[in-house]
């Protein structure tokens, strides 16, 4: 652990850290008095972090607001993943994880009760900040020339890939097509997202085809927000957004992942879960976007080879 809230003695001690010992990483704490980490009080240790590219483990600790607040609960118990929530917190609406994308941050015990409250953050932050916001990833898939990367994702309480967007990998950041927000569409054109989050997609899983076109299952049918985040309907669309034509329908009562496609992009895959998204799937596959047929059972996972 480096010595703070003393900002120039932590940064001594991160010189010879790396310089004379050539350590692997440094250790903070998720607060120092009134402080979490994100503070612009820490922007001076934040900015050398970032140069070096450093690994930082975090560990909470119990702050001054909140020692004892209940008799015989030891801090170990509730207060330690809450001020690492905390300190999440601070680093994203602050803007420290988009202005120091270099400090690789490990939160200790899974991230404290963050995986459990990020939905409420998520739905809360405005459209300018909820890029930075650590969503888990079901599955990826590189356009032909490798440049966007289709990135299914959801939230942690509801990892079923319930968003879609695309990524230009030299920018990293968030597809928003040109249509986006606005009420009247081009013939053909279907929008991307419903909101400014990317669970707000009416897409939940996409495959790149040989040709760039993107193999995806719907959220919703004929253009309507959906009621549930169950799948409905299969489509290829544009990486703009525009509709090539609908194929095989999916189940309202399932799950639909692990999309994909043959090398000449005719034969299509599948795989139906349970709608708890807890049992095994069934392989389904589809020639030309026809209706799927069963080709296996009891799979969690699968990909073209």
């Amino acid at each position: 652990m480096i010595p703070l809230p003393n900002i120039d003695a932590a940064l001594h001690e991160i010189e010879y850290a790396f310089d004379t010992l050539k350590a692997d990483g440094i250790g903070v704490y998720t607060s120092y008095g009134d402080k979490w980490l994100g503070d612009p009080f820490f922007a001076p240790l934040f900015e050398e972090l970032n140069r070096r590219q450093v690994v930082v483990f975090v560990h909470p600790t119990t702050n001054a607001c909140c020692a004892n607040l209940l008799p015989g609960i030891s801090s170990a118990e509730i207060e330690y993943g809450t001020d690492t929530t905390r300190a999440i917190v601070r680093m994203v609406y602050s803007g420290s994880a988009k202005l120091y994308p270099n400090v690789r941050l490990i939160f200790s015990h899974g991230g404290g009760t963050m995986p459990f409250l990020i939905g409420r953050f998520v739905d809360r932050v405005g459209p300018g900040l909820h890029i930075g916001w650590p969503y888990p990833i079901e599955r990826v898939s590189w356009s032909p020339g490798g440049g966007e990367l289709a990135v299914s994702i959801g939230q942690v309480q509801e990892n079923e890939g319930e968003g879609l967007v695309l990524i230009n990998p030299a920018t990293s950041r968030y597809y928003i097509p040109a249509s986006y927000n606005q009420v009247a569409l081009a013939p053909g054109q279907v929008k991307v997202t419903a909101g400014p989050y990317a669970s707000d997609s009416y897409y939940a899983s996409a495959a790149f085809l040989p040709d760039g076109n993107l193999f995806v299952v719907r959220n919703c049918c004929a253009g309507e927000p959906p009621a549930h985040p169950l799948s409905t309907a299969f489509w290829i669309i544009t990486p703009s957004g525009h509709e090539v034509k609908r194929v095989a329908p999916g189940s309202p009562q399932r799950i639909d992942s692990s999309l994909g496609a043959d090398p000449s992009g005719r034969w299509l895959m599948y795989l139906s879960s349970p709608d708890d998204d807890n049992g095994p799937g069934k392989l389904f596959i589809s020639h030309n976007g026809t209706a799927g047929v069963l080709l296996t059972s009891d799979l969690y996972a699968a990909a073209w080879l």
